[in-house]
């Protein structure tokens, strides 16, 4: 476990200081003249704690926002679904909706593997390059992305398919690449 270095002042403040990207919490306490052993070993695992759940990693932070960024896209796309697309006798009823829906699905996808898996190098990013970076990482999530991104992405965005059960086939492959992401990072804390 990582020890975090404490400073005690009269302010209750968290910053990050210094060049090595340490995160410096400063505790509010009374009277700095009443701290004996035992408080000041409370204090420190208090601090401990404060660093943790703050999650001091840049990257970490940017992973969390990109991983519940990508969620919020897959709400928004079983929202469209649920609120505009019609569903009767398993088929939906207004194409545009259904593929106004897997664009975003896919998409809230790529901006989950985005906080993975970073920039390229030169270019834009294409179906291939994630294609490549998952073969390196997991052939099963790489299957899951090539199921998604036909469901998602082509039969829903493109071509509209109005069958309600392929729609929640390509959600659910969205959402177990998501989850893979997150504990992948080990954003699930």
């Amino acid at each position: 476990m990582a020890n975090f270095p404490v400073r005690f002042a009269h302010d209750c403040s968290i910053r990050e200081s210094d060049k090595q990207g340490k995160l410096w919490v400063f505790l509010l306490y009374p009277s700095l003249n009443e701290l004996n052993t035992d408080t000041v070993r409370k204090l420190k695992w208090i601090s401990l704690q404060v660093c943790f759940n703050l999650q001091a990693n840049p990257h970490h932070s940017r992973l969390m926002n990109s991983i519940n960024e990508a969620k919020r896209y897959l709400a928004n796309a079983r929202a469209i679904l649920r609120e505009k697309a019609n569903k009767e006798e398993g088929y939906y009823q207004d194409a545009k909706y259904v593929k106004m829906a897997g664009h975003t699905a896919y998409v809230g996808i790529l901006v989950a593997l985005d906080g993975l898996l970073g920039e390229k190098k030169k270019g834009r990013k294409d179906v291939d390059w994630y294609k490549q970076q998952l073969t390196k990482l997991d052939k099963n999530v790489l299957n899951a992305f090539v199921s998604a991104y036909q469901v998602l992405h082509l039969d829903m965005a493109y071509d509209g398919i109005l069958d309600a059960e392929v729609a929640q086939t390509g959600l659910k492959r969205a959402d177990s690449i998501i989850d893979w992401v997150e504990q992948r990072t080990g954003a699930a804390a």
